[in-house]
Parts: structure tokens; C-alpha cells; sequence
């Protein structure tokens, strides 16, 4: 059984990085709406951060989608001696626990889901609540590409 390690961290910064609305010309019913999604992740383990960079992206249409809804938000953490659970590979990468890395995400996502909301409110985007989605699943597909 491996060893637990506990690790303190913070939300450090919050941070719209931008935000896009498109009017739709006709009313589009939500079910041939589409939901996509990027993750980046931005790390320094000698400041001891990590940062999400989420983008939730709503568009209509399968030929040609046509964008309707974009946000880019980053949410960074701030560890408290990060090394401790740092996993070295070599010189220049390190890895986090998988469940450390899940949990942010999860916070992450969770946060920007209340500021996505926030921002559309009083347009058509309203509607469009971002899902409720697996955490671990979402960091899978990106680890595969």
C-alpha cells in the first residue's frame, strides 16, 4: 500500500482569460447543442504552482459548427512544500498524484462552472449549464492526445 502524503494548498488566482457570446439567428433548441471542452496545465514546481486552464466551448451545427458560447478561465493553486509529493521522472519533469490532480481539476472545473453561468446571465448562453462531468475521465481523454 503506498504511502499517504498530505499536502496543503490554496486557491491562489482566479482569472477570466476571456469570454465570447454569439447571438444565434434563430432559437436553437438545446439538444442539438454541443458541449467541447480543452484543458491545459500550466506547472512550475520550483514556485510551487499549477495552474488549470479550462475551455468550455458551446456550438451548434456538425459540418460547420458555429461557435455560440466560449470561456477561458484559469484557476491556480499555491502548494505548501509541493516537493513532498512531487514525483521526479528526470531533470526536467515531475509528476503529481493522479488523485491530487483529479481533485484539482475537480475545483477547477466546479468554480468555472459558477463563473460561466455568472457571465451569461440576461443572454441566450443562460441555458446552457456546463455538465456535470468525471474529473478523472476529462484528464484521461487529454493524457490520450
Amino acid at each position: 500500500m503506498a504511502e499517504e502524503k498530505n499536502v496543503r494548498f490554496k486557491i491562489s488566482k482566479l482569472e477570466d482569460l476571456g469570454y465570447t457570446f454569439q447571438k444565434p439567428e434563430e432559437s436553437i433548441p438545446t439538444e442539438r447543442i454541443n458541449f467541447s471542452m480543452e484543458t491545459n496545465i500550466d506547472f512550475n514546481p520550483k514556485s510551487e504552482k499549477f495552474a488549470f486552464i479550462l475551455k468550455p466551448r458551446f456550438t451548434t451545427g456538425k459540418k460547420n459548427p458555429r461557435l455560440i458560447a466560449e470561456l477561458i478561465f484559469m484557476v491556480e493553486f499555491e502548494f505548501h512544500e509541493l516537493g513532498t509529493v512531487l514525483k521526479k521522472e528526470d531533470e526536467e519533469t515531475f509528476t503529481l498524484p493522479d488523485q491530487l490532480v483529479v481533485t484539482l481539476f475537480s475545483i477547477s472545473y466546479s468554480t468555472m462552472r459558477g463563473v460561466f453561468y455568472e457571465k451569461s446571465r440576461g443572454t441566450m448562453a443562460e441555458r446552457l449549464i456546463l455538465p456535470v462531468i468525471d474529473p478523472a475521465g476529462i484528464l484521461q481523454k487529454n493524457e490520450s492526445r
